[in-house]
C-alpha cells in the first residue's frame, strides 16, 4: 500500500520548480561568463599579438573583420535563438565574443601602451562597468515593465544624432559632453530592458535546453556589458588624468 506524505511531496514539488526556475538563468549566466572571459583575455592579449606582427595597419585590419564578424554572428545568433539546440550557435557565440574582444582591444591597448597606471585603468573599469551592469540587472528584475522604457529609445537616439550633425558645425564641447552622456544613459536603460526581456523569456519557460535562447540571451548581455565599458574606460582615463 501507498501512503502519501503530503509535506514530501510538497517539497518534492517546490524543489522541482526552483530547479525548473534556476536552470535557464544557470545556462545564460555560464555563457555570459564565457564570454567575457574570452573578451578580457582577447581584449588584453591581442595587442601583443598585433605589435609581434611588425605590420602598422594589422591592427586595423583586424578591427575591420572584428566589427564585420559582429554584424554576421549577431545576426545568425538572433535567427537562430528560436530554434533547435545548435552547437553551431554556440560556436558563433564564442566566436563573436572573439570578435568582441578585438574591437576592444585597440583601447585596452592604447590605455595600457601610454599610461604607467593603464593596466589598473582598465581592470578598474571592468569593475565599475560590472558594478553598473549589475544595477541595471537588479532594476530589470525588479520593476515588471521596465521594457517598455524600449519605446523611447529609439526617440533618445534620433536626437543624439541629431545633436552630433549640428555639433559637427558648431562645434561646442558642452553639447557634445551632453550628447554622451545621454548615449551612455540609453546604454544603461537598455541594459535594462535586456535583462527584463530575458526574465520574461525565463519565467515563461522559453529559455531551455532545447533551443538557442540561452546562448541568444547571454550574447544580448555580452554585447551591454562591453558597450558600457567602452564608453566607462575613456571617463576613467579623463577622471585619473585630471
Amino acid at each position: 500500500m501507498t501512503t502519501y506524505n503530503a509535506p514530501e511531496q510538497r517539497y518534492e514539488e517546490d524543489r522541482k520548480n526552483i530547479k525548473g526556475i534556476a536552470m535557464p538563468y544557470a545556462l545564460v549566466f555560464l555563457y555570459l561568463a564565457l564570454g567575457l572571459g574570452i573578451v578580457a583575455g582577447v581584449g588584453f592579449g591581442w595587442p601583443y599579438l598585433m605589435s609581434l606582427t611588425g605590420n602598422p595597419t594589422s591592427m586595423l585590419i583586424s578591427l575591420v573583420v572584428a566589427w564585420i564578424g559582429i554584424v554576421v554572428f549577431s545576426l545568425i545568433i538572433g535567427f537562430k535563438a528560436f530554434a533547435k539546440r545548435s552547437v553551431a550557435v554556440l560556436i558563433c557565440y564564442l566566436l563573436d565574443s572573439f570578435c568582441w574582444g578585438i574591437a576592444l582591444s585597440s583601447t585596452i591597448g592604447f590605455v595600457t601602451e601610454n599610461f604607467s597606471d593603464g593596466a589598473a585603468t582598465v581592470g578598474i573599469a571592468f569593475g565599475v562597468t560590472a558594478g553598473i551592469f549589475l544595477l541595471m540587472g537588479l532594476f530589470g528584475f525588479i520593476f515588471k515593465n521596465a521594457w517598455k522604457v524600449s519605446f523611447i529609445l529609439p526617440f533618445f537616439l534620433f536626437g543624439i544624432m541629431v545633436m552630433l550633425l549640428i555639433n559637427m558645425f558648431a562645434m561646442n564641447e558642452t553639447v557634445y559632453w551632453i550628447t554622451d552622456f545621454v548615449f551612455f544613459g540609453v546604454i544603461m536603460l537598455e541594459t535594462m530592458v535586456d535583462f527584463n526581456r530575458i526574465k520574461r523569456l525565463a519565467d515563461n519557460g522559453f529559455i531551455n535546453s532545447a533551443n538557442n535562447l540561452a546562448v541568444y540571451a547571454a550574447y544580448t548581455l555580452l554585447s551591454d556589458y562591453v558597450i558600457l565599458l567602452i564608453r566607462i574606460l575613456p571617463y576613467l582615463v579623463i577622471s585619473r588624468r585630471n
